[in-house]
Order: structure tokens, then sequence, then C-alpha cells
């Protein structure tokens, strides 16, 4: 088995979780979420492994808009942020 070289990774045109994070503006965890919900195609060797993406899928309309959408998301105010105050009576 070859040793890993610095830079295969990119000549291959793969990205690495936190990679793929940043070119989409949008945490690690919401990476793995659109693995988990088929919306970014990514292959995993074993349970554990880090996932290999490409950096090719990472600009594609599909997976670009629907990164922007639960960028979106996360960016709302909780429910409770928008209720009125109601009073408290306090007895």
């Amino acid at each position: 088995m070859a040793v890993y070289r610095e830079g295969e990774r990119a000549e291959r045109g793969g990205a690495t979780l936190d990679e793929a994070a940043e070119a989409l503006n949008v945490s690690s965890a919401t990476i793995r979420r659109l693995i988990a919900d088929g919306a970014l195609p990514a292959s995993q060797h074993c349970k554990g492994a880090p996932y290999a993406i490409l950096a090719a899928d990472l600009r594609r309309t599909d997976v670009v808009k629907e990164a922007a959408a639960r960028r979106k998301r996360s960016s709302r105010p909780p429910p409770s942020a928008n209720q009125p105050d109601l009073p408290i009576d306090f007895q």
C-alpha cells in the first residue's frame, strides 16, 4: 500500500468533510446530514472512516441549493423569539 502524499486527495478531485463544509458555507454536521439524506454523494470505506467526497459534487446546483436552504433554516430565530411576551403572574 502506497503512503499518502500531501496534495494527493486534491489531485484526485476529493475533499474532506471540513473542506466540503467550508466550500458550502455550512457546518460539518450539516455536511453529515446532507450525506445521510442523500443530498450530497459520498462514500465511506468502513464505519468511522473519513468520507470520500468529490469536489465536483460540491459545485452541483442541487447540492448548492440544498446547502443554502439548510443554512437559511439554521439562521431563523427560535419560535419563542417571535412570540409576544406574556405576563407571568406569580402568586
